[in-house]
């Protein structure tokens, strides 16, 4: 896939560009990774041409699916609410409300390709952070606080540079509920 700068720029890129060579985003309320797949693949071949419960509830419509028709998040656009649509529209139950709004997933602020760590003022992921997860010491080095950071994404579609990116765990299956 080819895309100029300009289309880097301003994200204009293919939704899951920088995800093409990586495992998916799982979707908050997993409890095991590896049996979501499996049960998930259950669900596609049980309703048919019928949309995942998952996808069609969330209001953010951040819930896509993979070739394979397995959900995952794609943060392009804007970020996860958490508001438990997906986990209680969830038709064979793979997401679990009580496994609570954890996304199984590293977060890297880019320095390189971040406006504010090279001279230029900009604050477009804090604004965005309703946890105050992106800290700036001085106007010109944001760093992203792990422990607050709930995964989100919603600085990820905020950043002119796609310079915060998201990315699956794939050192493991599991998560009950546990972070790194």
């Amino acid at each position: 896939m080819e895309c100029s700068r300009r289309d880097l720029f301003r994200g204009l890129v293919t939704p899951g560009f920088w995800l093409k060579d990586r495992a998916r985003i799982p979707l908050p309320y997993t409890a095991d990774r590896v049996a979501l797949r499996t049960v998930c693949l259950e669900c596609k071949e049980s309703r048919g041409e019928e949309e995942p419960g998952c996808l069609t509830a969330c209001p953010e419509e951040v819930v896509r699916l993979d070739d394979a028709g397995v959900p995952h998040l794609d943060f392009s656009a804007r970020g996860c609410t958490f508001c438990e649509d997906c986990a209680e529209a969830c038709g064979p139950s793979a997401l679990e409300v009580a496994v609570g709004p954890v996304i199984d997933a590293d977060i890297v602020l880019d320095q390189e390709t971040c406006l504010a760590w090279n001279g230029t003022m900009c604050v477009s992921c804090a604004d965005r952070c309703r946890d105050r997860a992106i800290v700036f010491q001085g106007l010109w080095t944001p760093t992203i606080d792990d422990e607050a950071c709930t995964r989100c994404g919603q600085c990820v579609s905020a950043c002119p540079t796609d310079a915060i990116r998201i990315t699956a765990r794939t050192d493991r299956g599991t998560s009950k509920g546990e972070r790194a």
